[in-house]
Order: structure tokens, then C-alpha cells, then sequence
């Protein structure tokens, strides 16, 4: 009975000795495949682009973007146009 119990210890640390390897491999080829898609959106979004955004959204053209108004209309119109072109 004794060996018994110890083979049944023995099984259960050597199961989780193959599954945290295959685990963390999983995870890492998971996040790689994750980056690989997500690398051009990241390239894409640059701290110029963004701020050339910015400028022209809180330019006066804009009015202020409140809703109802004619900036509003240009914000979404502008924002529209410029996420189509990230793709």
C-alpha cells in the first residue's frame, strides 16, 4: 500500500513537471504569434503622427467638438477618415 501511495505522488509531480514546460512554451508561442499580428498597428502609431492628430482635432476649425455642433461633425468625419487609412 505504501508504494502504492508513493507511485501515485511520484506520477503526479512528474505530470506537473511535463505540463508547466508545455504550458509556458504554449504562452510564449501564443504572445509571439500575438506580436507578429499586432507589429504593423504598432508601427503604424507613431508620437508624431499622434500628436499631428491631436493638432488638428483641437484646432479652431473644430469649434470645440461639442455634440450637435459643426465640430463635432468634422471630428467624426476626420476620425472616420483617418482610421480607415490605419486600415
Amino acid at each position: 500500500m505504501l508504494k502504492e501511495g508513493r507511485y501515485r505522488v511520484d506520477m503526479k509531480i512528474s505530470g506537473w513537471l511535463i505540463a508547466i514546460p508545455l504550458t509556458a512554451a504554449t504562452s510564449l508561442f501564443a504572445v509571439d504569434e500575438l506580436t507578429l499580428r499586432l507589429e504593423p498597428a504598432l508601427e503604424a502609431i507613431t508620437p508624431d503622427g499622434l500628436l499631428a492628430h491631436i493638432k488638428v482635432l483641437a484646432s479652431d476649425e473644430f469649434e470645440g467638438r461639442a455634440p450637435g455642433t459643426k465640430g463635432e461633425e468634422l471630428s467624426v468625419n476626420y476620425i472616420t477618415i483617418s482610421s480607415g487609412k490605419s486600415g
